[in-house]
């Protein structure tokens, strides 16, 4: 078997690109909505828990998902306590 490390540059810039992506969709209220229904907030949430290097994209989109919008900013609350 192949010793392959996981972040590799490559892995790590498709990564970056999709929490890039991803920001972009919560610049809108849809979006925002759609990621509270998907159960988004929890998810980065795990990441954010889980110390890897996704974590700060993971703090990047909690941050454009809660920007003048309740519900993440709500669940996330719930989270934490």
């Amino acid at each position: 078997m192949l010793n392959i490390p996981v972040w590799t540059p490559c892995r790590r810039c498709c990564a970056q690109n999709c929490f890039d992506v991803l920001c972009a969709t919560l610049m809108l209220p849809e979006g925002k909505a759609a990621f509270v229904e998907a159960e988004g907030v929890e998810l980065m949430w795990l990441m954010l828990e889980g110390k890897r290097q996704s974590r700060y994209g993971a703090l990047k989109l909690l941050d454009f998902a809660c920007t003048r919008y309740a519900a993440p900013c709500e669940k996330l609350v719930d989270l934490v306590s």
